[in-house]
């Protein structure tokens, strides 16, 4: 499994870390797996604790001798709560336990900063995806790769088209085009 391992823990327990290998490419079902398939994805032997990453939804699970951490995300949360959030890990009674902690952040001069950075009005539509993904945190990039990323590259329809498209269809352009 390609990350990080250490094994140099209290009592050799070991931590492994990977950034996208343990759900492949469909990095956004991480926190719906069911603890089979999370367990079959660590591997053997299986570490104490499994950190991955990229799903930007804050996530703690005990599955068998491992406990499986993902962080979340400072700024792009996508557990529907804005906060910021990390991982805090103690050892207790011969094992590591996990805690989600969420922290406040000056959302408000983010949201100055998106508009008054150019990022909205210079870099194209998909930054209003990620606008969406800010004001609201869900998920809206892994959806619009599903379902246009390929219809894009094949030239059968423009990028823009597409995030207009799947904005519509949740009732958000509104949102977003106050911003623009």
């Amino acid at each position: 499994m390609a990350g990080f391992y250490s094994s140099g823990w209290p009592n050799g327990q070991g931590c492994s870390s990977c950034p996208r290998v343990l759900a492949g490419e469909h990095v956004w079902d991480f926190p719906m797996m069911d603890n089979g398939e999370l367990s079959r994805r660590v591997g053997e032997p299986p570490p104490a604790v499994f950190c991955g990453g990229h799903t930007h939804y804050p996530f703690l699970r005990q599955v068998g001798e491992t406990l499986i951490v993902n962080v979340g995300s400072v700024g792009l949360p996508f557990d529907g709560d804005r906060r910021g959030s990390y991982a805090q890990f103690t050892w207790q009674r011969g094992g590591w336990k996990g805690e989600i902690v969420r922290f406040e952040y000056d959302w408000d001069r983010t949201l100055k900063d998106f508009q008054e950075s150019g990022f909205l009005s210079e870099a194209g539509p998909m930054p209003w995806l990620v606008l969406v993904e800010f004001l609201y945190a869900k998920s809206q990039l892994y959806a619009w790769m599903r379902d246009y990323y390929a219809l894009v590259l094949a030239g059968e329809i423009t990028v823009e088209k597409t995030v207009r498209k799947q904005l519509d269809e949740q009732g958000l352009w509104e949102a977003v085009a106050q911003f623009l």
